[in-house]
């Protein structure tokens, strides 16, 4: 496995950018933060930094994640943002087992809910979701955006 910094300096440069159109920017103007957890206790303990530090992303990098199965990153994102959405917040979590383009660590992504659902906006306006991210878009993007609206973090007046 490669060293952290090699990898999380290939995820600044070349996964991100090719996953997300924003990321290079967000990430050159100090939006993005990156944080070394050791377990998803700590990941829980990172929430609580997150709404202060003033980014619009926190990477939490997991390292060691021995005997964590993709299917239990998924019910820890998916009980965590039941009650994030009232505190503006999602994850979004990539397990290695189950992500060819993120290989080496599992990472949680924690995001502001409000600015990620605009964001999501803009790219359904640009056409981003259609082939091949279609499929994406109706698994997580619309569940999301959805919520979002529900809970009054986002208004489709405000893009």
């Amino acid at each position: 496995m490669r060293p952290i910094s090699d990898y999380i300096n290939d995820l600044r440069t070349k996964v991100l950018p090719e996953t997300c159109p924003f990321a290079a920017d967000a990430w050159d103007a100090g939006l993005v933060a990156v944080g070394i957890c050791d377990g998803l206790d700590a990941v829980t303990d990172a929430l609580d930094f997150y709404p202060a530090s003033g980014r619009d992303v926190f990477i939490c990098v997991l390292p060691d994640v021995e005997g964590l199965s993709p299917a239990d990153l998924s019910s820890y994102v998916e009980d965590k943002n039941e009650g994030l959405v009232a505190e503006d917040m999602w994850l979004m979590a990539y397990h290695p087992d189950n992500n060819p383009v993120v290989s080496d660590y599992t990472l949680i992504f924690v995001h502001q809910l409000s600015k990620l659902t605009a964001a999501s906006y803009t790219l359904k306006q640009q056409g981003y979701y259609e082939c091949p991210h279609r499929k994406t878009y109706h698994d997580l993007v619309h569940r999301r955006n959805e919520k979002a609206i529900q809970h009054g973090k986002f208004r489709t007046d405000d893009i």
